[in-house]
């Protein structure tokens, strides 16, 4: 099995797992100000003025920005106001949702609805943030992200190892069992473990790509890296409605939130996410 090779470093793992092929680069607008974001010496001043010489994602993080997804109760204008206002680590969790979208795979193939994988994203981020803001603020950003890519390698083996595992992706819609168990058994690895190569091939922060990697975390996944991220994790693609008890149930136990309370946060989050979703099948 591929993760018994101590020695074999994740960018080798990946390239093997794929295929040979080697996950494109971030487009250079978002390397950018990637770099001066994680520049301490650089301002936020100088961090806009990059973000503005592109207008097509000046457009994208504006409509992020205003959209559901951050309940702001006043409309942000313009780039500049709104890295002055949201800072560094809101922007750069927002740079690493957007480019990552920009890298994956865009067409549909089997295994892989593009519509209804970002919904689904879009329902695991917005229940995330949301419970974040009741019971660690300061994590929100980072609970938005790394759910909402939690499952981004999906795409990518969907589309490299074809049939083979995109059959495996069909059981699990189906209610056939647990897709990572599927996977370790079918091929060694899981969507999880590549995820994390996928995010070290893309230099994510720490905790975004420490909570990816252990988003499925098992019995007690609510006491990941950011909890917050392991219970939405549970928001299944097929019938998501049909899980919101169960949903509730778990947060419950894990944060003491009464169930009407999490009943209600998780019906306004897939309601926000139906808007967060148009940001990523538009």
């Amino acid at each position: 099995m591929l993760f018994t090779r101590k020695k074999t470093d994740p960018e080798s793992q990946l390239r093997e797992i794929l295929d040979g092929y080697e996950l494109p680069t971030f487009p250079a607008i978002y390397l950018e100000a990637l770099q001066q974001l994680r520049d301490t010496e650089s301002s936020l001043g100088t961090l806009a003025d990059v973000l503005a010489t592109d207008p097509g994602l000046t457009a994208r993080l504006l409509r992020t920005v205003n959209s559901a997804a951050f309940g702001l109760r006043s409309q942000v204008t313009s780039v500049h106001h709104a890295v002055s206002m949201l800072g560094r680590g809101h922007i750069e969790s927002m740079l690493v949702s957007l480019a990552s979208h920009s890298a994956l795979p865009s067409d549909p193939c089997s295994g892989f609805d593009p519509e209804r994988f970002w919904r689904t994203a879009a329902r695991r981020a917005a229940v995330a943030r949301a419970l974040a803001d009741r019971v660690s603020p300061k994590e929100r950003s980072e609970c938005f992200t790394a759910a909402l890519l939690s499952d981004m390698a999906i795409p990518m083996l969907c589309v490299r190892k074809g049939e083979s595992y995109a059959r495996i992706v069909q059981q699990w819609h189906d209610g056939l069992g647990e897709l990572q168990l599927m996977e370790r058994e079918a091929f060694g690895w899981d969507h999880a473990q590549v995820a994390a190569m996928m995010c070290s091939e893309w230099d994510f922060p720490d905790v975004i790509a420490e909570a990816i990697a252990s988003h499925h975390g098992g019995d007690d996944s609510e006491k990941g890296v950011l909890p917050a991220v392991n219970l939405a994790a549970l928001i299944p693609e097929v019938d998501a409605e049909a899980h919101i008890e169960v949903l509730t149930q778990r947060v419950h136990e894990s944060t003491g939130l009464e169930p009407s309370d999490v009943q209600t946060l998780v019906e306004e989050s897939f309601r926000d996410a139906e808007e967060i979703a148009e940001q990523f099948t538009a």
